[in-house]
């Protein structure tokens, strides 16, 4: 077995072009809570749980109602960016930090987006997003979070193939296909634990080799190819996968366990905010966590193809023969 055992890797993705995130994510309608800024502005953070300080001061039935903030503004709606795109988030009220860009009569129509773009139907459900097509480049670009444009899209195209995140309408594959590599990461994954089950030592090189898998087919009947003679240390690739068995558990290990552990006690640090709450903070750890753990896993998964070569070079030396005169 290769050293490193771990839950199976997943993969990501890279955002598509759009919009810069602000400091605040968009709030929900629902399950979350305000919180104040240094300048004394409120913001709505789904998701997160009232401050125990804010909450002797205004009490956590106001911290927790969506439809006011602890002032008594009335949230009616505000625009808010994702890193993809803009979002119309009713019940809430303008980010400070969009309100110094845009000023809040523009963050607070919901006709059209800061940026001047029709918002086609603001109270509808747009669905996940839609492709738009490219005129320069000729290829489909996905926006998440908004419904197609009939004003951009080319005659023939159903909504089923403008909507589908899984593939564009050319057949290329969309950011929704796990396959992408802009398929999004994995929310609560779990970070792998990494055992060296061969306790850092490599094992002898016996000769031993798996059995061949299948019946095996006909025989080959082709004539042997004719290859230059080399040489083959078995014991040297032995001793190479011990270095790296040595790197793994004196170094690369630990370090890994270490932070880790670091990650585990990050609830009671105390470094969530309204730009990083505490669900999306722990996403991104344990997502770096396993990403580092896959990286351990292959290291572990190419000292075992070494050992395996090295068993296979002995076990043709041990069974070789000289011909027959």
């Amino acid at each position: 077995m290769p050293p490193g055992v771990k839950p199976p890797a997943s993969t990501k993705p890279s955002p598509a072009p759009g919009p810069s995130p602000t400091d605040n994510p968009p709030p929900s309608s629902s399950g979350g809570a305000w919180t104040q800024g240094p300048n004394g502005s409120w913001t709505w953070v789904p998701g997160a749980k009232p401050s125990p300080a804010l909450v002797q001061q205004y009490g956590s039935n106001t911290l927790t109602n969506p439809d006011r903030n602890p002032n008594g503004q009335l949230a009616s709606g505000s625009w808010y960016q994702t890193p993809l795109t803009w979002k119309w988030v009713p019940g809430a009220t303008p980010d400070p930090t969009l309100a110094a860009t845009y000023g809040e009569g523009a963050l607070t129509n919901p006709k059209e987006t800061p940026d001047g773009v029709i918002n086609r139907d603001p109270n509808a459900d747009s669905g996940p997003g839609a492709w738009e097509p490219q005129s320069l480049s000729g290829t489909w670009q996905w926006a998440w979070g908004v419904p197609p444009d009939p004003n951009l899209v080319p005659p023939g195209y159903t909504t089923a193939q403008l909507t589908n995140p899984n593939e564009a309408p050319d057949g290329s594959i969309g950011p929704g296909n796990p396959a992408s590599p802009d398929y999004p990461p994995e929310n609560n994954v779990v970070p792998p634990t990494i055992t060296d089950v061969w306790g850092n030592t490599a094992p002898d090189v016996t000769g031993a080799v798996p059995p061949p898998s299948g019946s095996g087919g006909a025989p080959d009947n082709n004539p042997v190819p004719l290859l230059p003679a080399y040489k083959v240390s078995p014991g040297g690739i032995r001793d190479s996968e011990n270095i790296l068995l040595t790197e793994l558990n004196t170094i690369q290990i630990p370090s890994y366990d270490g932070l880790k552990e670091y990650v585990a006690q990050t609830p009671s640090q105390n470094l969530y905010s309204a730009a990083l709450p505490e669900a999306e903070l722990n996403s991104i750890q344990n997502n770096l966590l396993l990403q580092i753990g896959d990286t351990l896993e292959l290291t572990g998964q190419f000292v075992s193809m070494l050992n395996m070569a090295a068993q296979n070079y002995a076990h043709a030396d041990i069974a070789s023969f000289l011909p027959d005169a």
